[in-house]
Formats: C-alpha cells, sequence, structure tokens
C-alpha cells in the first residue's frame, strides 16, 4: 500500500511517514497525517502498547478501509492504526436450528465475506450488498442498510485495547444502537474509550445459494441506481434522525416513526448542490461526491450549509454519520 511518506527501518512493526490521508479514503480527500501504524500480529499490538502513552498524547483515529471517514486539509497531527492482520473466515459450529457461527477477521472486506456467505449458503446480511470497507469498519459503526443492521447478527467481538490486550467480548458486554458500537471490558461497568476490533463472531442462518446470490444482486442492484456507489464517496454523511416533532407539527414530513436524512436534504434543495469539487450527489442527496480537485475545506462548508438549511426548515439538528477526523 503506497500511502506517501517513508516507511522506518528496523521496526517489527511497518510504520509509514507523513501518510498521505486521500490515499487512505474512499472520499479521497485530505492532506498528511503524522504517522500510520501497520500492525499485523500480536507482537505489533504488543509493541502499541509499549508506545502507547506517546502516541495518545495527540490524536489517535483507528483506520479500516477509509469508506466512512473526512480526513482534513494539510498537515494533521495525527496518528492512524490499521490493523492489517491475515484475512480468514470460518465455520465454528452449527446447532440443532440450522444456525450457524462463523468467525471472521476484522481486516477481510464485507463485500468479500458476503460472496464466501453466498458460497457457503450462509443467510442473514444479504441487506449489506453494496456496502463497501471491512468487517471491522462495519462492526466499529454498526453499519446497515435496507433495514439489517450488521450488530443484530453478532455474538463476539475480538478487540485490542492499550490497557487490557486482546480478548472477547460478548453480547453482554455490547452496547450497540443505530450506526453505533460500544462495549464494555467484560467484568466493568465503564465502557472502553479506545479499541481495535480484530474480529468478529456472527450467527447466521441456512438457505439456498442461488436464493442468497438472487437477494444480494437485487440489493446491490438497488443500491446503484439510488446511491452513487460507483463515484468517490464516504457513505452516508448523516444519520437519519428519529421523528421529530416539530417537523410532524409543519406537516411536510412524512408520518414515519424515521424520517430520512436524504429525504430532509432534498427537500431543502441540497439534491446536486455543488462547491469547488466536492457536491451532494444528485442521485442521492445524503452522499458528498469528490468530483475531482476537490477539498476537505469545501466539503466541510457543504456539510455546515445542509445541517443550516435543514435546521431552518425543520427544526431538525442533523447527526454525523460520515466520522470528521481530527
Amino acid at each position: 500500500m503506497e500511502s506517501g511518506g517513508r516507511v522506518f527501518k528496523g521496526q517489527r512493526m511497518r510504520i509509514i511517514d507523513r501518510p498521505e490521508l486521500k490515499k487512505l479514503s474512499t472520499l479521497k480527500l485530505g492532506g498528511r497525517g503524522a504517522r500510520l501504524y501497520l500492525a499485523d500480529s500480536c507482537s505489533d499490538l504488543d509493541e502499541l502498547a509499549r508506545v502507547w502513552p506517546e502516541i495518545a498524547k495527540g490524536s489517535v483515529f483507528v483506520l479500516g478501509r477509509g469508506s466512512n471517514v473526512l480526513f482534513g486539509d494539510g498537515e494533521l497531527d495525527l496518528v492512524l492504526i490499521k490493523w492489517t492482520g491475515r484475512e480468514s473466515v470460518k465455520i465454528l459450529s452449527e446447532n440443532s436450528k440450522g444456525e450457524v457461527l462463523v468467525e471472521v477477521s476484522a481486516s477481510l472486506g464485507l463485500p468479500r465475506f458476503l460472496g464466501w456467505c453466498i458460497k457457503k449458503g450462509l443467510s442473514g446480511l444479504e441487506g449489506l450488498a453494496g456496502v463497501p470497507g471491512s468487517v471491522g469498519g462495519a462492526v466499529a459503526m454498526n453499519a446497515g442498510s435496507h433495514g439489517v443492521e450488521i450488530g443484530s447478527r453478532l455474538e463476539k467481538v475480538k478487540v485490542w485495547s492499550p490497557e487490557q490486550g486482546v480478548f472477547w467480548a460478548g453480547k453482554e458486554d455490547m452496547h450497540i444502537t443505530y450506526r453505533d458500537f460500544k462495549f464494555r471490558v467484560p467484568g466493568r461497568e465503564k465502557t472502553q474509550s479506545f479499541f481495535i476490533i480484530l474480529g468478529a463472531i456472527f450467527r447466521l442462518g441456512k438457505d439456498d445459494s442461488g436464493v442468497i446470490k438472487k437477494r444480494i444482486a437485487t440489493w446491490y442492484e438497488r443500491k446503484k441506481n439510488t446511491q452513487p456507489v460507483l463515484q468517490a464517496t464516504a457513505g452516508c454523511v448523516f444519520k437519519n434522525p428519529p421523528f421529530s416533532t416539530i417537523a410532524q407539527a409543519q406537516g411536510s414530513a412524512p408520518a414515519t416513526n424515521n424520517i430520512s436524512a436524504g429525504w430532509l436534504l432534498d427537500q431543502a434543495g441540497l439534491r446536486g448542490k455543488q462547491l469547488g469539487g466536492v457536491g451532494f450527489s444528485a442521485l442521492h442527496a445524503n452522499f458528498l461526491v469528490n468530483y475531482g480537485q476537490g477539498t476537505s475545506s469545501q466539503a466541510l462548508e457543504l456539510i455546515e450549509l445542509a445541517r443550516d438549511k435543514v435546521n431552518k426548515k425543520w427544526g431538525i439538528t442533523l447527526e454525523m454519520e460520515v466520522k470528521v477526523v481530527p
């Protein structure tokens, strides 16, 4: 992986100096970070723990495949950590109900995992077709699409933290909400503030491979027709807000338990709105697209414009889904 800067020699762990951030993001925006630590083994994690007191003095960000992040422009005092352990997936067990436990490495790409599920006839995550990124990144944000959230199939998560090292967290230790994942160290009340996801165990069902393949193809085609999946984006910019009584009182919002951020942005005139080389997609108003030569400053200006317009029109403050770093 070429991401700019020089690679430090004489160390077990690969460290890249001044990484070029736009090469680490699907939105292809950003300046340069301070360092990128590429950990792919337990010894690398041990080394991270040793240097953690120094790393933690500044901004630290765990990077997956960069599909939900907006890096700032310029020279950033930012340390990135990326788990690059061996990609793997295996069946652990199957019960009498036909439920199958599958262990997946965090570094495996989510699309590749879905392809493996097709071959093995394992169902439950088809709605995530077309969602980019790694399995670890999808778990870290509880990725979802078409009514399916990855957290709904999650049984255990293998994690590393500077204080605890490597351990497994079970369902009873997880706190999974809309586009958010937190957990506490087993036996403790406080949630873990910094962690790296190394792997996960999912509970899936059995079905015919052909049926699963058709479902995935249908969902992907629908996504491709309604979202700019083939362009440089970072996925949805804003979370869908809970239903607002203010919007309902104005009589113009759909009467449902949740209203779409894309619908609000569309109604506020943001669909297709462009500033320099960045703009809200004409296909889906909740996607920012880098059309080439865009800057993070332009993207952030459009984001603030969108939040302001929606707030003034509906009385709703949109919450970010994309991670703005730092």
